[in-house]
């Protein structure tokens, strides 16, 4: 097939000498497995990395053999991609190419293995890695068969059938080579199976809130809100039954800001499990790995359920997992009866948020109980900064916590104004004047940024003389850009932070982090490596004390917002492709432009817009950090952008109840 003889020997390989090649290696693993580890925990291990492999060929298969509809024509990476896998599809009955040449998969394998090695021990390393290569080589001798092998067995005839038709019938489904199983989770199988499917049965058993039977009064749904914000706040304040005092790191500390959680109390995980459910469906569902059709009301409710049960899940996986590695104390120490009463109380007050959000969104109160329930805690976190009256003695003698009223205790004790007037703005240790006068006026910028906005003409196509115009806001993509970049971040640094403490020695841990108590305080705070030049300077003086790494924040930052609101477009359903079919739908057309070019001009304004707004949020969130703005830049500019969508939603219930609107308000 190739001219070259070198490549072309390089790309032929005969079926029988992957075992060949491979088992000798997997009994090498697993005889150096054993000198770490038992028996027992390498058969655990090696079982998972059987496992393990069904998933990571069907992941392989489609979104790495079959990614050329994303790679440009007449590219390098084309050609790769072809010698890759489109030979296998040019030629998929050549018997010297139906399993992958050891150079390749020696290559891959070693790559693997790197990664394995920062999340397992030694031991585990070996049994992982031994499952796995087993799990490759089943695989490759599977695929030769399902080419060129014969059986009277009907599981086996079917697999083979199921294989051939991606070859001949359709490729873009049928990834799965060795089983079809992930084939219909994700729902890629040819008979139309999909994942909203399993979800079905669960339906019975899933709290709902049933949807009201008639439009809810205006002053109802703000009955409804203050109800479900007072619930939020009191489940913010009960302590959990049963903990002991801990004054360990807090491995949530960076995701407090918008999980709207208090830790130790029945919202320790506040609204993650709802957020971490609802950006994963979404992200399927954008990615079409699963198939959701919105204009069928059977799906929407069958994702919504899914998003719930996935919710639920996550609550009862968190909770498990925080009791059982002694978060609240050692589980031995605590007792079964203890653990068991820990797990339940997190999961019953997951569940609450879980249908408080959900009776929002309903229509029973005023936009969604996550956007509430941030909002709330940081303006909580504000307000308390501001008027705490706590004292704390730093060694100067008792001084008030909140800032305002350490201004006034300041200005009555000193003797000296000016001082207490200076001391009021710049106090270091506890939150100041400046803080607050930063935090003012990051609010006022924000708010003043929200009104710019394109307004795009359109008019119907099928009603002369109707006109109307689309607005697109500077702020297209609304607070989805810091959110997932703090999402982003939070995760980043809980992982870099927990391998830190199992590993502190190892050289590619350390690259991700290095973790130190920060001024005798038992949270760690990152001193090196990606998760340090992730995190803001602590103060202006730090930023020039090292520039470097408050360029490298800058640009991680800037970057991170855009891309991430440019992203955000196309999973969320929102890009100039979708704004153009909805439009269409509408019998809508931008005035000036036929029907054919709408989707060019929107194509060029709409992605503009996401991502100058996501550089300029990411701008404020520097700049809050910077002026020590309390609550942090992400905190405050979450805050702002659900009290200015509140507003908006507010004028909106009184135009329609005939009231003077955003204008008159």
């Amino acid at each position: 097939f190739f001219a070259n003889p070198l490549l072309e020997t390089l790309t032929r390989t005969p079926w029988w000498f992957i075992p060949i090649y491979w088992l000798p290696i997997v009994c090498t693993l697993l005889y150096l497995g054993v000198q770490y580890e038992s028996a027992e925990v390498m058969f655990v291990g090696f079982v998972f990395g059987v496992l393990s492999w069904s998933l990571l060929e069907y992941s392989m298969h489609r979104f790495v053999f079959h990614y050329d509809d994303n790679i440009p024509e007449g590219t390098l990476a084309q050609v790769a991609h072809f010698l890759l896998h489109g030979v296998h599809h040019f030629l998929p009955m050549d018997q010297l190419r139906l399993v992958m040449p050891p150079a390749l998969s020696t290559f891959l394998a070693l790559q693997i293995l790197a990664l394995l090695s920062i999340v397992f021990s030694a031991g585990m390393i070996h049994a992982v890695s031994a499952g796995l290569l087993i799990g490759y080589v089943l695989y490759d001798e599977c695929h030769y068969w399902l080419h060129h092998g014969t059986s009277q067995n009907k599981r086996l005839s079917a697999l083979k059938t199921y294989h051939l038709r991606h070859h001949y019938k359709d490729f873009k489904a049928g990834f799965g080579i060795t089983s079809d199983f992930w084939d219909k989770v994700f729902g890629t199988e040819f008979m139309g199976f999909r994942f909203l499917t399993l979800i079905r049965p669960f339906m019975a058993v899933i709290p709902e809130v049933a949807a009201p039977d008639r439009k809810v009064a205006f002053n109802q749904k703000v009955l409804w809100t203050v109800i479900t914000l007072l619930i939020f706040l009191v489940l913010s304040q009960v302590p959990l039954y049963g903990i002991m005092s801990s004054d360990s790191s807090d491995p949530l500390y960076w995701m407090r800001v918008i999980l709207a959680s208090n830790r130790g109390t029945l919202m320790e995980f506040g609204i993650t499990p709802i957020i971490t459910s609802g950006m994963i469906m979404q992200l399927l569902a954008g990615a079409q790995i699963i198939s959701v059709d919105y204009s069928l009301r059977e799906d929407r409710a069958l994702f919504s359920g899914a998003q719930k049960l996935f919710a639920m899940l996550i609550t009862f996986g968190s909770a498990t997992v925080a009791v059982m590695t002694g978060q609240y104390g050692d589980p031995k120490s605590l007792g079964a009866g203890i653990c068991l009463l820990l797990i339940i109380q997190l999961f019953v007050a997951g569940v609450i948020v879980i249908l408080l959000d959900e009776m929002l969104q309903k229509g029973y109160g005023l936009g969604s109980g996550i956007n509430l329930f941030i909002a709330t805690n940081i303006c909580e976190d504000i307000v308390w900064k501001s008027l705490s009256p706590l004292t704390v003695n730093n060694g100067k003698g008792p001084e008030f916590e909140g800032a305002i009223i350490s201004f006034f205790h300041l200005l009555f004790v000193r003797s000296n104004k000016f001082k207490a007037v200076y001391e009021a703005l710049t106090r270091s240790t506890l939150p100041n004047l400046t803080n607050l006068v930063a935090t003012a006026l990051v609010f006022a910028v924000v708010i003043y940024l929200q009104g710019f906005r394109v307004e795009i003409p359109i008019k119907s196509a099928r009603f002369r003389g109707h006109r109307a115009s689309f607005p697109i806001k500077l702020f297209y993509t609304s607070n989805m850009p810091i959110m997932l970049q703090s999402a982003l971040a939070s995760n980043v640094f809980m992982i870099s932070q927990l391998l830190y403490r199992r590993f502190p020695d190892n050289l590619l841990i350390k690259l991700f982090g290095v973790w130190e108590p920060y001024q005798g305080s038992s949270q760690f705070f990152p001193t090196s490596g990606l998760a340090y030049y992730m995190t803001p300077p602590r103060s202006f003086v730090n930023t020039l004390k090292d520039p470097i790494h408050f360029a490298l924040y800058v640009a991680y930052m800037l970057t991170a917002c855009a891309l991430l609101s440019r992203t955000w477009l196309d999973v969320s359903g929102s890009g100039p492709r979708d704004v153009a079919r909805e439009l269409r739908d509408q019998q809508m057309v931008i005035a000036g432009y036929r029907d054919t070019s709408m989707y060019k001009e929107l194509k060029r304004i709409i992605p503009t817009a996401a991502t100058v707004g996501g550089v300029i949020i990411g701008i404020l969130s520097i700049s809050a950090d910077l002026l020590g703005a309390i609550g942090s830049g992400t905190g405050i500019l979450l805050a702002v952008t659900i009290i200015y969508n509140y507003f908006e939603t507010f004028a909106k219930e009184h135009a329609e109840l005939g009231g003077v609107g955003v204008a008159g308000m």
